[in-house]
Order: structure tokens, then sequence, then C-alpha cells
């Protein structure tokens, strides 16, 4: 599976808004949005140019792009979107609002937290 550049950007700008839904971003969720970088063998250099780009485009941009990616990467970007609420051991209530209304525009999987980062686990192995 390989996304392109417009869905990282895209599927990281929901990452942010998410973790930050709550008012802030806190260390163990800045460590989950790397997680991409890892499971795709991006660079560091590569994951801040496509963190600069996801924070200048809006959110409705990415819903779009994110609504039209295939089953096996909406999986994907459902499991990377909770485990980054889940990252912090506290999940907000607003940041499963926000993971639920992102999950039914885009029409992702629907599942809990703790399979969220299980998929995820797997995918780095």
């Amino acid at each position: 599976m390989e996304f392109s550049k417009i869905e990282k950007v895209s599927i990281l700008n929901l990452a942010i808004t998410m973790a930050f839904i709550d008012g802030k971003m806190t260390e163990s969720e800045q460590d989950a949005l790397l997680i991409p970088t890892k499971t795709f063998g991006d660079t560091e250099l590569d994951f801040k140019v496509l963190m600069n780009e996801a924070k200048k485009i809006k959110s409705t941009n990415s819903v779009a792009v994110v609504s039209q990616m295939d089953d096996e990467k909406k999986m994907y970007a459902a499991a990377y979107l909770g485990t980054i609420i889940a990252a912090d051991d506290h999940i907000d209530k607003a940041e499963l609002k926000l993971w639920k209304l992102i999950t039914n525009i885009c029409d992702l999987p629907i599942m809990t937290a703790s399979a969220a980062t299980e998929i995820i686990r797997i995918s780095q192995l």
C-alpha cells in the first residue's frame, strides 16, 4: 500500500486537528504523528515537509481526499487517527466525537481505539 503525497498530507491534517481538538497536543500525540514516517519509510525531513503542508490545507480538502481513498487506505487512516487520540492514554470526549465525525463523513471503517492501535502495531512489523 502506497499513499500519494496529497493523501499523506490530508491524513496528517486530520490527525493534527484531532490532536489539538482538546486544546493541547501531548508529547505522546506528537510521537504518534510520526507513525506513517516509520511505516512507509519516509525520512524526518519528508515528515517535516508533509507537516508544513498539512498545516496549510483546509480540513474540508482533507476530507475530500480521504473520502476517495480505497478501502485498504481508509482502514489505515482510521487506525492512524484512532492511535492519535489514544496515544496519551486519555481519550477526550471531543477527540472521540471528532474521530466519529471524520469516520462518518469519510466513510472510514468503524473501530475501537484498541483495534486501531493493534492495526498500526501490525503495520509496523
